[in-house]
Order: structure tokens, then C-alpha cells, then sequence
């Protein structure tokens, strides 16, 4: 197929898709263009799987699902990036006309604050697995394990927007985006199994839809694992719900007030 033909098809394919889709993908792809992106996952994925792989040491049952472990790390940590993401356009000079577009705030500004968990997925499971290969010579894939990963997303996806949010709250929100990569780890139980911790603290922790999405793995019957992707759907659709509605009344007093620096 000609370079021609080739274009033509990835148009055609296109538009079935919503615009949201292909804004999604736009964003992505220019994050995966960007260096800094790329190393801020890539480091943070690959150092946790470090320190990860050596807690696996003799237990070759329990590596199996090591390369879940990393690669949820790796989502968390492109995650993160969406408290910067909203300073990048301003760097860029594209936050006025993006603030302006017809479009609308949520259908121009949710793909790209998604866009940072997406991120984490093209680059975490590819890099997790290709480590889980070269140091514990085995990659096992299950259907659980899959679903873990599709239910993290989610839970990063709507996460993302309540993380957003606070860059409108102080431009300087990136400075915490260490405190907020460490504390998730520790509470979603990739770092610390749940069960370490006391009865309450648990359910505490499993106001995340993180949290829950990683215990997944922990399933023991087909009637826990069901309750626990239910939980975890709600838990995100609740996150997106209030993550959303918060950018948008808040890019709203932005355009009013006309605020653009």
C-alpha cells in the first residue's frame, strides 16, 4: 500500500471516529513527541519496577503479575503529568485559542488532560512486560490481569481530571506531583499489599478507584471480582463526573473574567 492509499484509509477511519477520539489521539501522539514526557514515565515506570522485581525475589508465583504491577506504576506516574499539562499549553501560547474554540471547554480541554493516563498505557505495558521478560525470564498473561489494567485506566483517566484541576487552583500545582505519585503508589496497594494495613485504613484507601481497580488481582471468586469492577467503575465515573464539572466551571470564570496568562 502506497504512502497515497495509506492516508486516504487512515482518513476514511477517522471520521467514524468521535471528535473527542481523534482530539485524544492528536494529544497523545504529541505527547509521545516530547521528550520530557517520555522520560518523566519511562523514569518513574522503570525505577519502581526495579525496586519492585527485587520484593519478587524467590517468589515465582507471585512474579506473574509483576508486569501488572509495573505497568499500573507507569500509569500513575503519566497521570501525575496532568497537573502540568494545562502550564504546557500556556508554555505553547495555545491556551487562549483552546480556551476560545467553538468547540466547547469539555470537548476540547477532557481529551487532553486524559490524554497524560493514555500515555502511561502506550508506554507502561509494553516497557512492563519487555522488563517482566528480561528479568524474570516469563511473561504470564490472564484475563484478570487485563481487566486490572483496563480498570486502571479508567480510574487514572477520571483521576486525571481532578488533577487538573488543581493547576487552576495554583500554577504552581506541578511541585506536587511527586507527593501525589508516591502517596497513590502507597494507597493503591501496587507498593504494600492492602492487607498490611488495619481494617479502616483499608476501606479509606479504597476511596480510589485505583485501589480497587488493583485489588482485582487479589480475587478469590467470581462474585468478589464482579463487586469489584462494579465499585471501580462507579468510583471513576464519580471522579470524572466531579473532575469535569470542576474544569469546566473553572475555565469558564477563566474566559469570563478573560485571564489567559
Amino acid at each position: 500500500m502506497n504512502d497515497k492509499a495509506r492516508h486516504i484509509l487512515e482518513i476514511r477511519i477517522l471520521d467514524f471516529l468521535p471528535s473527542e477520539l481523534m482530539m485524544l489521539n492528536f494529544h497523545v501522539r504529541t505527547l509521545l513527541h516530547t521528550p520530557f514526557f517520555i522520560i518523566s514515565v519511562l523514569g518513574s515506570g522503570v525505577s519502581f519496577s526495579f525496586l519492585k522485581a527485587f520484593s519478587f525475589a524467590g517468589d515465582a508465583a507471585g512474579s506473574e503479575a509483576f508486569w501488572v504491577y509495573s505497568a499500573i506504576a507507569s500509569l500513575w506516574a503519566a497521570t501525575t503529568l496532568a497537573t502540568g499539562l494545562i502550564g504546557y499549553q500556556r508554555f505553547q501560547g495555545t491556551f487562549p485559542y483552546l480556551l476560545l474554540s467553538p468547540q466547547g471547554i469539555p470537548a476540547v480541554f477532557i481529551p487532553l488532560i486524559v490524554s497524560a493516563a493514555f500515555l502511561g498505557l502506550v508506554l507502561g505495558v509494553p516497557v512492563s512486560l519487555l522488563f517482566s521478560f528480561l528479568w524474570f525470564h516469563q511473561v504470564v498473561v490472564r484475563p484478570v490481569y487485563l481487566l486490572a489494567i483496563l480498570l486502571a485506566t479508567l480510574a487514572c483517566a477520571a483521576s486525571a481530571l481532578c488533577l487538573s484541576a488543581l493547576y487552576l487552583l495554583t500554577r504552581r500545582a506541578s511541585i506536587y506531583e511527586g507527593l501525589i505519585l508516591t502517596g497513590v503508589w502507597l494507597i493503591s496497594g501496587i507498593v504494600v499489599p492492602l492487607s498490611n494495613f488495619s481494617r479502616p485504613v483499608q476501606l479509606l484507601f479504597c476511596i480510589h478507584p485505583l485501589t480497587v481497580a488493583v485489588k482485582i488481582l487479589a480475587a478469590v471468586s467470581a462474585q468478589e471480582l464482579i463487586l469489584l469492577c462494579i465499585a471501580a467503575c462507579a468510583l471513576s465515573i464519580c471522579f470524572a463526573i466531579v473532575g469535569s464539572k470542576v474544569v469546566a466551571a473553572s475555565f469558564a470564570r477563566i474566559r469570563r473574567e478573560g485571564d489567559f496568562s
